[in-house]
């Protein structure tokens, strides 16, 4: 094995040569801000860039001494609080922008709804109007001839006489008759008296009904 990873448990009575009997300086410092302090057990008001821990770099012949630092992370300068404001300012700007932007478009829209809603709807009234008018134009002409088929008193007379035959309704016709001409040279189917003729007969069945009691049927009288 070339290398060995150990680590120093407990020290005993005497130094290791090369490990223990020299302090080896921490080439590296902490860099972040809240370990410096923590470090140092500084507070939010102190400077941390004053305590800093610098490595001192090799002198050249005839030049001046030269240190390094590391450089400071999440450090809370005057520069970075206003790089802060500007960034949430734009963000705030964005959303006022976004905001505007999204009335106007619902306004447009709104706007483009009731402008094809007004058109629709002018169409629709266009079209029922010119449906209208036709059936108006259709009704004239057909107006005359329905005109034409209403009734007229004389021809009242035979719509009153359509009930059935009374004496009221029989008159009518006779009035005709007497006005008429032909219908007095018909005069003779008047004493052909159909009524009476069978009239007789009827009482000449006497003996049918006396035959009737005998036989002890009922018979209605």
């Amino acid at each position: 094995m070339s290398v060995l990873q150990l680590t120093i448990v407990k020290k005993g009575a005497e130094d290791l040569p090369g490990l223990t009997d020299k302090e080896v300086a921490n080439r590296l410092a902490p860099k972040r801000a809240s370990k410096i302090r923590k470090l140092f057990n500084l507070t939010k008001e102190d400077d941390v860039r004053q305590y800093v821990i610098r490595r001192e770099l090799p002198q050249k012949e005839g030049k001046k001494a030269r240190s390094k630092a590391p450089k400071i992370q999440r450090l809370l300068t005057p520069a970075v609080l206003q790089r802060h404001r500007r960034q949430k300012a734009v963000a705030i700007k964005k959303a006022d922008a976004h905001k505007k932007e999204a009335a106007e478009y619902q306004k447009l829209l709104a706007q483009r709804h009731a402008e094809a809603a007004a058109k629709r709807k002018a169409s629709v009234s266009a079209r029922r109007q010119s449906t209208s008018e036709k059936a108006v134009a259709t009704g004239k002409q057909t107006a005359a001839p329905v005109k034409d088929t209403k009734p007229t008193k004389a021809s009242a007379a035979p719509v009153k006489a359509a009930p059935a035959a009374t004496g009221k309704t029989a008159a009518a016709p006779v009035k005709a008759a007497k006005q008429s001409a032909p219908v007095k040279a018909a005069a003779p189917a008047k004493e052909t008296t159909p009524a009476k003729t069978a009239a007789a007969p009827a009482k000449q069945s006497a003996p049918a009904k006396q035959t009737g009691k005998q036989s002890g049927k009922p018979t209605k009288q």
